[in-house]
């Protein structure tokens, strides 16, 4: 088979992932179940980790890709390290914000609008450090494996922020100010780092002063 061949074969998985998790996530379909949110949460993550071993079985990794980031040259290793450590700290301070107790569906988020640390800067900081890092594989090279990866997950990243998005302006009237404020993955905007700069205080130091 051609390395287009593959690539379509490849985002063919990530396409019933993507349209799997989206169905999943609709709040029509939450409401249809009946489930409490901690019980849905449960199975929801019960079915993204099956469904995502689906794509790992039949999408080759690109771990190996990655460690021979090694081998490159020396103005390249830099540029792929920089990227993949941005990646991976940008990624860890996005998801220790969260409770993952909460996350993983064993209790309820009591505070599901996050816009302090990272978030102060960016509204989906785990969405572009996985982006980062799978951008990162094609400085090493660009196959089929690594477009699929970028393409499928990086685009089902980008999809997932926009159904995210809607839901929270629904269920959040202030997401609407906090979205003008801050940019989607980067403070992209003069008028965003003006804000930022001007306005971020972490949240333990918000709650001492008050």
């Amino acid at each position: 088979m051609t390395d287009f061949g593959l690539l379509l074969q490849y985002l063919a998985w990530w396409a019933l992932f993507g349209f799997i998790h989206t169905t999943l996530s609709s709040k029509s379909l939450k409401l249809r179940i009946g489930l409490g949110k901690t019980k849905y949460r449960i199975i929801y993550n019960i079915i993204a980790t099956f469904t995502l071993l689906l794509v790992i079985l039949n999408v080759p990794s690109i771990i190996s890709i990655l460690l021979s980031g090694l081998d490159l040259n020396m103005s390249r290793r830099i540029l792929f390290f920089f990227m993949l450590t941005s990646g991976w700290v940008i990624g860890f301070f996005g998801l220790t914000a969260w409770n993952l107790s909460a996350l993983a569906g064993f209790e309820e988020d009591k505070d599901p609008l996050k816009r302090d640390g990272i978030y102060a800067f960016c509204r989906h900081p785990v969405y572009i450090a996985a982006i980062l890092i799978l951008l990162s594989t094609l400085i090493i090279e660009i196959n089929a494996v690594t477009l699929s990866w970028l393409v499928g997950a990086g685009g089902y990243f980008v999809v997932g922020t926009i159904s995210e998005e809607k839901k929270m302006v629904i269920s959040f009237e202030e997401y609407v100010h906090y979205k003008l404020d801050v940019g989607r993955f980067l403070p992209w905007k003069i008028r965003h780092l003006k804000y930022l700069i001007k306005n971020y205080r972490p949240q333990g130091i918000h709650e001492i002063q008050q």
